[in-house]
């Protein structure tokens, strides 16, 4: 049971932040903090996940995308 993970709702991980909670439902509906997982109606985020995103310098999840997609992305030059 190492690998047991908090799991950090709204509002603590607001205080972690030291943001709101309206600002932690805002920064997740424009996809710029690592996406929640839905329990019981409830939204939580691993405290691992935001510490890696924290680490990375918190990038938007669609920073996370691009760097995923762009090594397969070919551009044509008109």
């Amino acid at each position: 049971m190492d690998n047991v993970d908090t799991l950090l709702d709204a509002k603590t991980l607001g205080q972690r932040l030291r943001l709101s909670r309206r600002q932690i439902y805002r920064l997740m509906n424009e996809k710029k903090i690592p996406a929640p997982l839905r329990i019981g109606g409830v939204w939580r985020w691993p405290e691992s996940q935001i510490a890696d995103w924290l680490a990375a310098g918190a990038p938007s999840r669609n920073e996370n995308l691009w760097a995923e997609i762009a090594p397969f992305v070919t551009v044509d030059k008109c």
